[in-house]
């Protein structure tokens, strides 16, 4: 989100604010996809499927459409294809946020779920501080957003794997009961 507009010039929209434009629609696909995924991973978990494989799936599908992003900035393609793109990432990485507060309610007792809830925005928002950080570095040192593009659908993918690793996360079984001391 942070460098698009800069993806944009760099596929050719040379003005400014018309690539800021372009780069605003990624704002349609985020509640369309936070929506969505919620209710998939809910119809998912009702199935004995679990919220986890969903986050995993929509993780994977995050990384599949940024590795596309990176293809067009890569190869200067058009601008409309990195939109399509990009519309498709922010609607599968926007979409991991309910099942993952969904798993977390399940996985902490309540005493603790505040804190548990604190630490996962703390490594999330952490990525947001690196990544644009990690991202400019790149493209300073490519001379081009394609590597820091590459970069993400790696973490994205890496997040998925991860996901798959949750267990006990039914969030039809109670969660478990602190032990009182």
């Amino acid at each position: 989100a942070t460098w698009a507009p800069l993806m944009f010039g760099e596929l050719g929209v040379a003005e400014l604010g018309r690539a800021a434009r372009y780069a605003s629609v990624q704002g349609l696909a985020a509640p369309v996809g936070l929506l969505c995924w919620g209710w998939l991973a809910d119809c998912a978990e009702r199935r004995g499927v679990g919220r986890p494989l969903v986050i995993a799936l929509a993780l994977v599908l995050s990384a599949v459409a940024t590795a596309g992003m990176a293809r067009v900035v890569h190869t200067k393609g058009s601008p409309l294809a990195f939109t399509l793109y990009m519309l498709a990432m922010v609607f599968c990485s926007w979409g991991i946020w309910g099942p993952s507060f969904a798993v977390l309610g399940a996985l902490f007792p309540p005493d603790v779920r505040g804190t548990a809830f604190g630490v996962f925005n703390t490594l999330a928002f952490t990525g947001a501080l690196v990544g644009p950080v990690l991202t400019g570095w790149l493209k300073d040192a490519t001379g081009s957003f394609a590597a820091g593009c590459y970069l993400a659908a790696g973490v994205a993918l890496a997040g998925g794997m991860l996901a798959l690793l949750v267990r006990g996360a039914r969030a039809g079984g109670r969660p478990p009961e602190t032990p009182r001391v």
